[in-house]
Formats: structure tokens, C-alpha cells, sequence
């Protein structure tokens, strides 16, 4: 059995996102644990670059003041736009979570 995780592909994605648009692609990524990405980077004055794609491992520091990277582990997840805060929620309960066992 091989282990693997379909995700969209593109660089300058459009917002909102049109899984048609020409310079999306599908990536088929067989490492194991690969997850899906959404990089979301702030250009100023109102302008940002979204870009979509897949990681073996993704980062454990995901936001700084101008960059967030988004990861996710099935298969198209990083279509949505609204992905983000499921992660988000995740992530904070769980941290929420572990100091009381600890």
C-alpha cells in the first residue's frame, strides 16, 4: 500500500479560488505524512500572494507578520478558502488541552 495525498498546485493562486483557473495543478505526493499547504503572504498596500502545494513536514512556527502557512492532512484540503480556521481551532485546543494533563 503506498501512502499518498492529492493537493492542489499553484503559485499566485487566485482569491478566491477556482479549482479551473489555467495554472492550477493536482500534485500527488507519496512521502509519508505529507500534508497540503496554503501560504498566504501579505505584500502591503492590500496585496497579498496566496500559493498551494504539499510538504513532507510542515513547519511547527506557521505565522509571522507577513507570512501564514496553512497545513492539512486529506486529500484537496487546501481548496478552501476557510480551511485556516479549522486548523487554527484545532491547534488551540489542543494546546488548551495538554496543560491540564500536565
Amino acid at each position: 500500500m503506498i501512502n499518498s495525498i492529492l493537493c492542489y498546485q499553484c503559485t499566485d493562486c487566485p482569491e478566491p479560488f477556482i479549482e479551473g483557473y489555467p495554472y492550477v495543478t493536482i500534485t500527488n505526493n507519496t512521502n509519508f505524512l505529507a500534508q497540503c499547504t496554503k501560504t498566504f503572504m501579505n505584500l502591503g498596500n492590500g496585496r497579498h500572494l496566496v500559493s498551494k502545494g504539499s510538504v513532507f513536514f510542515c513547519p511547527s512556527e506557521t505565522t509571522t507578520a507577513n507570512t501564514q502557512i496553512y497545513c492539512c492532512g486529506t486529500d484537496y484540503c487546501n481548496s478552501s478558502n476557510h480551511f485556516n480556521l479549522s486548523i487554527f481551532l484545532f491547534y488551540l485546543s489542543f494546546f488548551i488541552w495538554i496543560p491540564t494533563y500536565l
